[in-house]
């Protein structure tokens, strides 16, 4: 009688021979060991897909084969398919729902996809005893932090405070605790409705009117700054604030403070001394004081947010709110870009125009876009998580004392003199303010300025 059994192809350097092509029995069809030996064969050559396939049907025959469960989690770790991985963690967990790793791995899986509320099952049973293992505990808080899960992040302060103990600098999962805290200290729908509140006033700007203050401002050569705040900055403000400070202890502002800064200037704001950041946050908090335009997060971002909630809430509450001061949306730069492409109307023919940023050839570009007398590139660092995106100096060693060097030799050619500024986190901020103070006007251009180089 013929063999109900098939054949399996393998190809390329086997025992017998090189590039010699042969044939292995197929499994029993109704033998799952069979099946998994099959696909031990196939995977020894070179033949993951079907030794993929090979597991699934020792595994479908047989649900507990540990075995089969090892091979195809080893075989789908190789590819770059979550979803594939995600259903293999869930198979191998069905039959051993205690394994601890396997638990943090498919937590890890599902946060990477952003499903935090499908991870906090498997990370919640296994973030005390693994801890910073595989990221457990850091998944763990940021899905709680993610998901508005504040009065569990706060249960868990005495762990985290045992593990800070042991961390040189800046303990991360602290910056989630903190969110936690400052969000609990917050009518969620009071802040909510009293900046939809201020959304609905005249403070609050559309673009054609921000259009319409810069141009007048250019026009009659008026000193004026126009800032941004965005979900980073709100961090900053947070760890300069003295509200905060009545919220925070010292080392969750530290973690608030740490969770942008080496994104920004690629070292722990810790190494710069208290002198230096007592400073920029003078200059900071002067320059938004001082500002005739703050851009920032809105009432739906608020409405919107978990974790970025109480840094938000408690950036808002910090604002000064001076008479003549405007608030406008957080994108406004792009928005007045998109209504007049390069704020040509606004720049052409200007007799100066200076470019303070990270792409030291956009002064001369626009120059030319826009027939501008004289234009001045001034070059700085771009942020530092994202060097590739800069043309202008290194990050590496421009703190403090280049910046210093930026900032005092700021100088303003006549009153009204146009600068449009991007610098990473506060120090835009800070370059608006003094280019403001000397009489000139400010223009924080944030990421617009890559856009620009780029087109």
């Amino acid at each position: 009688m013929p063999s109900d059994r098939q054949h399996v192809v393998v190809a390329g350097l086997n025992q017998d021979g090189p590039g010699i092509v042969r044939t292995i029995p197929a499994a029993d069809p109704t033998d799952p060991e069979g099946w998994l030996r099959l696909a031990e064969e196939l995977e020894r050559n070179g033949q993951p897909a079907a030794s993929l396939e090979a597991c699934g049907r020792a595994i479908a025959l047989w649900p507990d084969i540990g075995p089969a469960h090892a091979l195809q989690l080893r075989l789908v770790r190789q590819q770059d398919d979550p979803q594939a991985l995600e259903a293999a963690l869930r198979a191998s967990l069905a039959t051993r729902p205690d394994d601890l790793a396997m638990n943090s791995e498919l937590g890890a899986v599902l946060s990477r996809q952003g499903e935090f509320v499908a991870a906090l099952p498997f990370l919640r049973k296994t973030a005390a005893i693994l801890q910073h293992e595989n990221d457990t505990l850091w998944n763990y808080t940021t899905a709680l932090a993610v998901t508005g899960g504040f009065h569990e992040l706060m249960s868990n302060q005495p762990l985290l405070d045992r593990l800070a103990e042991g961390h040189a600098g800046a303990y991360p999962p602290l910056a989630h605790l903190a969110a936690a805290k400052l969000s609990l200290t917050r009518d969620r729908e009071a802040t909510v409705g009293a900046v939809a509140k201020l959304e609905a006033s005249p403070e609050w700007l559309r673009t054609e009117t921000v259009l319409g203050r810069l141009g007048k401002a250019i026009a009659t050569r008026e000193p004026f700054s126009l800032v941004r705040l965005d979900y980073a900055l709100a961090r900053f403000c947070c760890s300069i604030s003295p509200s905060a400070h009545r919220v925070l202890r010292r080392q969750e502002l530290s973690a608030v403070l740490g969770s942008v800064w080496e994104d920004w200037f690629g070292a722990p704001a810790e190494t710069l001394g208290v002198l230096f950041l007592s400073r920029l946050e003078l200059l900071f908090t002067s320059a938004i004081e001082g500002a005739d335009v703050i851009s920032l997060p809105g009432a739906a971002q608020l409405r919107a947010e978990q974790y970025n909630f109480g840094f938000l809430a408690e950036m808002w509450s910090s604002l000064p709110r001076r008479i003549g001061q405007a608030f406008t949306d957080q994108d406004i730069a792009s928005l007045m870009h998109e209504s007049v492409p390069f704020l040509r109307p606004l720049l052409s023919g200007l007799p100066f125009l200076a470019v303070l940023g990270p792409h030291p050839a956009l002064a001369a570009r626009l120059g030319h876009f826009c027939g501008i007398g004289e234009t001045r590139a001034i070059a700085v660092p771009g942020e530092a998580s994202h060097p590739a995106l800069s043309d202008g100096p290194s990050m590496a060693g421009y703190l403090p004392e280049l910046h210093q060097q930026v900032l005092d030799g700021i100088a303003v050619p006549f009153p009204g003199a146009v600068f449009l500024v991007s610098a990473p986190g506060p120090l835009a901020i800070a370059y608006c303010g003094r280019i403001k103070a000397l009489g000139g006007i400010g223009v924080d251009i944030g990421v617009l300025a890559d856009r620009w180089v780029r087109q």
